[in-house]
């Protein structure tokens, strides 16, 4: 059971519907509306773009038998995706008292460009391509190595870079990768997909070696992809964090 804890924006319902806009053919394959629930199915089974999202107000209202036959026909653990409205109408424990288990919490962040200020970014950045994305994976691989989805979603995200993966409705989709250096080897990472066209900018995929922690370097290249996302005036920037990280 995914939940979204926090949500720190004035237009969030605007900024689901354009994230999942975007990640059509990337990272999600179809968005199917049933009587209660809207059903969100990704390119790959992962809890985070495979789950429904309810569509009444009460939790008795939930057709929970029709998510979890829905799920076991396509092989997927049956999650639900909570916003803050369903937590506070008991869905949480309604959940629970049918057999699922409170999994983890999203906090969804927008910067406020109006209280950005631009800064320079002093340490050594190099943009990511088919040549060094090896050494870009191996700080991931190290960093996120309790994920269990995260082989399926760097080899996405290398897709994305030549081209070889794109958006179905988003034309102008760029997917981009960082990694920071430090005596030529790689400590850092940080990626951003981004459109004008759809004034979006998604900051992801953030990781930094244990031994290179608390150094500012994560400070560094959010800097670094706010930059790139500004300077072509897109002001919509925001990030998909777990609740209470750093």
């Amino acid at each position: 059971m995914e939940v979204i804890q926090n949500i720190i924006m004035s237009n969030f319902n605007s900024l689901w519907n354009s994230h999942w806009k975007w990640t059509s053919g990337i990272f999600s394959k179809e968005i199917k509306k049933y009587d209660t629930f809207t059903f969100y199915r990704g390119t790959y089974a992962d809890k985070y773009y495979n789950f429904v999202v309810p569509l009444v107000n009460s939790p008795s209202q939930l057709n929970i038998d029709e998510i979890n036959s829905l799920m076991k026909t396509s092989d997927l653990t049956p999650t639900v995706y909570l916003f803050e409205n369903h937590i506070r109408s008991g869905f949480v424990e309604f959940l629970i008292r049918n057999g699922y288990i409170f999994d983890s919490e999203d906090t969804w962040v927008s910067l406020n460009l109006n209280a950005y200020q631009k800064r320079d970014v002093l340490v050594d950045i190099r943009k990511i391509d088919q040549s060094n994305f090896s050494e870009y994976k191996a700080v991931d691989s190290k960093v996120f190595f309790d994920y269990v989805g995260n082989e399926e979603y760097l080899e996405i995200c290398r897709k994305c870079l030549n081209g070889e993966l794109s958006s179905n409705l988003v034309s102008d989709l760029n997917a981009e990768l960082y990694s920071i250096y430090v005596d030529n080897q790689a400590v850092a990472t940080g990626g951003i997909f981004f459109s004008k066209s759809e004034n979006i900018a998604y900051l992801h995929d953030d990781g930094t070696l244990p031994d290179f922690g608390g150094k500012g370097y994560q400070t560094a290249l959010i800097g670094y992809r706010v930059n790139i996302a500004a300077d072509q005036g897109i002001t919509r920037i925001y990030a998909l964090v777990e609740h209470g990280s750093k």
